[in-house]
């Protein structure tokens, strides 16, 4: 009887990343790099699960006879799985979406023949602030439905989820927040976190005087121009660095340059008899980036810009590593967020949507939207330090909460809880 985890071939470091190009080292990561974070930290928190083997769904489907690509012989010799961890991501999605779930089917019929338990971690739903229901697909109502007759709860990452969730019909739910929470296991994280984001007030002046890690920025949302020339200006003008999680800049980093680049239908009207045309570099950044540049700034100083402060990182502990060396950090990634703040450095989450905002309210993280920094904080280094530390104050209560939770929820599944996630509730 095996025992199978369904998550990416890696958790906490990319194999020789150094030989992957962009396509694969995001295909390795599910598409973005602050995964990893997520997966790293469950492997703190349950004990045991290098018992179970690593596997993607579609090597499960073949595994218990359910994928039909894989031929007649293959799905009549179905093996024996007694459970299944699964880590989960924002799979919720609206109807209205358009975003398809007929994979969903698939999941569920794999899942059917599991003899045992079937727990998910990470489930969360990704909408807009403001929205107040989702209606789920039947693929996906199928597939939760499963889900909450083969575990006896179900962790979601925030109480936005539970509600949607309760809304279906489904009421064994339980909010646990994310388990990158738990990545250090300082009792008194918050309280260490608190006193360092004080002490940088009190002798800081401006942005000049702190070395700062600025998460990537989601693009395609409310006031992101006006985000991006900021971080021009800081990124030039301070000591501080671009963390990159996802795709848009990441070929640059990697160099890989697309300076021939094939012409468009109606480019072609005006230029018949060529096919490609030279782009300079600096245009590698893409319209996102260099067409919102503070005034002054030119399209290859920006790209220089960009080049000598971006970043990014294919290994969990490397990226932690790197965190502590900051003083501060900030930007609309919740696991840009989350490594800094377990690394031991302040950090301000701009939460842009449900998810981002639903997570910090359950984690007790520094948050704000990103139009209240632009209003607020923007230029005052001093002033947002101040609201980190007095946001952090319930940080230790609350984590030690929902470490009472998480470890409640693993026992009632049948799992075992890490030692060091049980020391936190004592604590």
């Amino acid at each position: 009887m095996k025992k199978i985890y369904l998550d990416l071939k890696y958790t906490t470091a990319v194999d020789q990343a150094y030989r992957h190009d962009v396509d694969s080292l995001l295909g390795a990561t599910g598409r973005n790099l602050g995964n990893l974070p997520f997966r790293h930290a469950l492997r703190g928190l349950v004990d045991g699960l290098e018992d179970y083997e690593p596997l993607t769904w579609a090597e499960l489907e073949t595994l218990v006879g359910t994928n039909k690509a894989s031929g007649p012989k293959d799905r009549g010799c179905a093996a024996k799985v007694k459970d299944v961890i699964i880590s989960a991501a924002n799979w919720l999605t609206d109807v209205s979406s358009g975003i398809s779930t007929s994979h969903f089917t698939r999941f569920t019929e794999a899942l059917e023949r599991v003899d045992g338990n079937v727990v998910i971690f990470g489930l969360g739903a990704q909408v807009a602030l403001g929205t107040d229901k989702m209606r789920l697909s039947h693929e996906l109502q199928r597939f939760l439905q499963l889900l909450s007759e083969r575990s006896a709860k179900i962790s979601v990452r925030d109480v936005f989820t539970q509600r949607v969730l309760n809304d279906h019909g489904l009421h064994n739910v339980v909010v646990t927040g994310c388990p990158s929470n738990f990545i250090n296991k300082d009792p008194n994280l918050g309280k260490k976190l608190r006193e360092s984001a004080e002490a940088l007030a009190g002798g800081v002046s401006s942005w000049a005087d702190l070395r700062v890690a600025i998460s990537e920025l989601q693009h395609k949302r409310d006031q992101v121009e006006v985000l991006t020339s900021d971080l021009f200006v800081k990124l030039r003008d301070t000591p501080s660095f671009y963390i990159l999680q996802e795709g848009p800049l990441l070929p640059m980093l990697l160099r890989e340059f697309k300076q021939n680049v094939r012409l468009r239908a109606w480019q072609k009207l005006w230029r018949p008899q060529r096919q490609k045309f030279w782009q300079p570099r600096w245009k590698s950044i893409g319209k996102a980036y260099h067409g919102y540049t503070p005034s002054g700034m030119s399209g290859p100083e920006a790209f220089n810009v960009m080049r000598s402060k971006a970043l990014h990182f294919s290994d969990v502990e490397a990226w932690l590593d790197f965190a502590r060396t900051c003083d501060f950090s900030f930007g609309m990634r919740i696991h840009g967020t989350m490594i800094p703040l377990q690394a031991g450095v302040p950090a301000v989450l701009l939460a842009h949507d449900v998810r981002t905002h639903g997570l910090a309210e359950v984690m007790k993280i520094p948050h704000l939207t990103p139009a209240d920094y632009l209003a607020e904080f923007q230029h005052k280094p001093r002033q947002f330090l101040r609201y980190c530390a007095e946001s952090l104050e319930p940080y230790d209560q609350n984590r030690s909460q929902l470490a009472e939770v998480m470890t409640d929820y693993l026992q009632s599944n049948g799992l075992t809880p890490k030692p060091e996630l049980q020391a936190l509730i004592k604590a």
